[in-house]
């Protein structure tokens, strides 16, 4: 009950200062997103009707640590989606869904041999995360302003993990609820 308590008060003061809808506006949005079903990072949607929409997600980050040592991490993610009701200021809406999510850290180090404590080897680890995730749901988009809108949206996925390193962890899957939400700016 708290939870439905909590959604209401956060929602309801949306709903009372919302902007509509204008029709008027172009077929392209971008925004930030965090979601468990399509990854986050940077999304772009194309608006073809007032029906339908697709959304891409992207991220993408490199670091050099010097010494040969980095890390990288990359995401793709990709949300169909299909309006049911559309009111003046809000959106309800099913997407299906998914994304694929790539980490890998290098590490470059002297490996000591025990018998010689003047000998040293160079050393290079590396290990790699995959993770991924499918899935469908329902989301609720409210217009704040006349181009800005912020979405949550629940899903039912599968998602599942796996390491090339045996030290990182074990793979695994999961199948039950998610949760995303996200900002945007509509032009």
């Amino acid at each position: 009950m708290r939870k439905v308590l909590v959604f209401i008060i956060f929602f309801f003061p949306l709903g009372v200062f919302a902007q509509s809808y204008d029709e008027g506006l172009s077929h392209h949005q971008l925004g930030a997103e965090g979601s468990t079903l399509t990854g986050d990072g940077l999304t772009y949607s194309y608006i073809f009707d007032s029906v339908y929409r697709i959304k891409t997600t992207l991220w993408a980050y490199y670091q050099d640590n010097g010494g040969g040592s980095s890390n990288w991490t990359g995401s793709v993610g990709l949300e169909l989606q299909r309006t049911f009701i559309t009111t003046e200021n809000t959106r309800f809406y099913g997407l299906v869904g998914g994304f694929y999510f790539s980490h890998g850290n290098k590490n470059n180090s002297l490996y000591y041999v025990p018998d010689s404590s003047n000998f040293a080897s160079p050393y290079i680890s590396t290990s790699l995360e995959h993770d991924f995730a499918a899935g469908f749901g329902v989301g609720f988009e409210v217009m704040v302003w006349k181009h800005v809108a912020i979405n949550l949206a629940v899903s039912f996925e599968y998602a599942g993990v796996t390491y090339n390193n045996p030290y990182s962890g074990n793979p695994s899957k999961y199948v039950g609820p998610g949760i995303g939400g996200g900002v945007s700016y509509r032009f």
